[in-house]
């Protein structure tokens, strides 16, 4: 909308972001991010992450990793920093550094 706020279809259609779970917000905002980047540069510029994953269920979670792995299958990089284990759990199956401290 005009002052940026988000709809998102449902079964009931077009609703206000506020009415769903924290989860579902930081999806949207994250897909909504990642393509503005797309218009903004045609380069794959390194993605950044901080706790940024921490709201979501198992299931989101694992598909926007997927996408993630997607971004860096065509030469980008993402970098999640995180307290948890569950993304690295997620990612277990795939080619990524995970470092700990």
């Amino acid at each position: 909308a005009a002052d940026l706020s988000l709809m998102l279809d449902s079964d009931k259609g077009p609703l206000p972001l506020s009415h769903f779970s924290a989860g579902c917000r930081d999806a949207a905002h994250l897909a909504l991010r990642l393509g503005l980047l797309s218009t903004v540069t045609p380069k794959r510029m390194p993605l950044f992450f901080d706790e940024a994953f921490a709201r979501l269920d198992d299931d989101r979670a694992g598909a926007l990793l997927g996408v993630l792995q997607n971004y860096a299958a065509q030469e980008g990089q993402s970098l999640l920093f995180t307290c948890h284990t569950r993304e690295a759990e997620l990612l277990e199956d795939a080619d990524f550094q995970y470092i700990t401290m």
